[in-house]
């Protein structure tokens, strides 16, 4: 976990598996981030309208609204059209990165989360979004 001291911003995850999010909020307050969640495609809509993040980790396999099809929908909000997203997921098969990719997915983690990789991906989007300076 050695980032740099004072990360900040705001990260929504969107995961069905608590564990997963519990994991990923600690890791991530850890490295300074304020961390909101969502448990499926609905939730992490209305989530982005009240928590505004600064970037979004979206789960492939959801139920009900998988993470591609919310990612479609966010893509066509104004407050998603720029919005960072890396894919979470535990399918390693180039199908579901070109699937995440062609829905507008800006990076793609594969589980198990490489914590340290992580972190710097997602410092990597917010400066490369000009979200944090």
């Amino acid at each position: 976990m050695n980032e740099p001291a004072g990360a900040s911003g705001t990260v929504l995850i969107a995961d069905d598996d608590p564990m997963t999010r519990a994991l990923v909020r600690g890791s991530l307050e850890q490295l300074g981030y304020k961390v909101e969640e969502a448990a499926d495609g609905l939730e992490t809509l209305e989530a982005l309208s009240q928590y505004k993040p600064d970037i979004l980790l979206l789960d492939i396999k959801m139920p009900g609204m998988d993470g591609i099809e919310t990612l479609k929908k966010l893509r066509k909000r104004p407050d998603g059209k720029d919005l960072p997203v890396i894919m979470l997921t535990g399918l390693a098969d180039s199908d579901s990165a070109a699937k995440a990719a062609a829905a507008g997915a800006t990076d793609y983690v594969t589980k198990p989360i490489n914590w340290r990789l992580l972190g710097q991906r997602i410092r990597h989007q917010l400066h490369l979004n000009g979200r944090i300076v």
